[in-house]
């Protein structure tokens, strides 16, 4: 995958999660919402979804480790 491409999934997560920050009204409450995001790029012909599904699940939980409320990018 080129730049633009990663460009593109990095500010597809940020805006995702910028949006969730302003949290959920409930009623009298107000709800802060936050998430973890694992990105899996894939950089050319993969046969398997389960190999890219495992990768993804993976930058997902380096993204929790990390401290939660960001995304990581994994190359495939």
């Amino acid at each position: 995958r080129d730049a633009t491409d990663i460009s593109i999934a990095e500010d597809k997560a940020s805006e995702i999660l910028n949006k969730l920050k302003t949290g959920i009204d409930c009623g009298k409450r107000r709800l802060n919402v936050t998430a973890s995001i694992g990105i899996t790029m894939i950089e050319g012909k993969t046969d398997s979804f389960s190999a890219a599904y495992n990768e993804a699940d993976s930058a997902l939980y380096k993204a929790k480790y990390n401290g939660k409320n960001c995304y990581v990018i994994n190359h495939l």
